[in-house]
């Protein structure tokens, strides 16, 4: 009886051992099962990471691409307005030099007369609307050039000397009436110099974006004066 009973005993030790080896097996099965699994989740996250970058590469790219196709066009179709203004302006230096060797030239003089109305071409080249003098004359770039005042102590001058001309009643006549001083002044140049790239916010706010004065590559045959 006692044999019989040790070796049920015995039995049930090793059924229950096999039992727990058995659960043991299962569980690193589990355990080993949920590590591949994890696994492959972390690598399937890697690939649409991948992914997701080399899309936003290739679409930064694209839209780079267009943006600086978009410049090239703006620009092609700018230089159809500016080349005309640009060789009006180089050709009227050019007649004002030549004229004036060996001469005096004078205000009523073709050449001079012919220069200020290509620098006012070029002033006049996409002002925006706020610089509405009246209905009757139009825009005017006066409200930009008298800004001058403001950052040269002999545009202060120029500009009050204007003001005090009793003859000059409008905007326009104004604006005229400062080209052909700062041209007498051989300061032209550098009124024009100062007002578009010492205060270029300034410009901006009196010019549309494609205005030749924004554009600094045209825009520096007018500094030369």
């Amino acid at each position: 009886k006692e044999r019989k009973e040790r070796e049920e005993q015995e039995r049930l030790e090793k059924e229950r051992k096999e039992r727990e080896e058995q659960e043991r097996l299962e569980k690193e099965r589990k355990e080993r099962e949920e590590q591949e699994r994890l696994e492959q989740e972390r690598l399937e996250q890697e690939r649409l990471e991948k992914e997701r970058l080399e899309k936003e590469r290739l679409e930064k790219e694209r839209l780079e691409k267009e943006r600086l196709e978009k410049e090239r066009e703006e620009k092609r179709k700018l230089k159809v307005v500016y080349n005309p203004l640009i060789t009006k302006i180089k050709a009227s230096i050019q007649a004002v030099i030549k004229a004036g060797i060996n001469n005096m030239l004078y205000g009523d003089n073709i050449v001079v007369t012919e220069l200020c109305a290509n620098v006012e071409d070029i002033l006049l080249n996409d002002l925006k609307d706020s610089n509405l003098s009246s209905l009757f004359t139009g825009k005017t770039y006066w409200r930009y050039v008298k800004h001058i005042k403001d950052i040269l102590p002999e545009g202060k001058e120029v500009i009050e000397k204007i003001n005090r001309c009793s003859k000059i009643n409008t905007d326009l006549g104004r604006c005229r009436a400062f080209l052909r001083l700062a041209l007498n002044d051989s300061a032209l140049g550098d009124y024009l110099r100062t007002l578009v790239i010492n205060d270029r916010s300034y410009t901006m706010s009196c010019y549309k974006q494609s205005a030749i004065l924004l554009n600094e590559e045209d825009s520096s045959i007018i500094f030369t004066f």
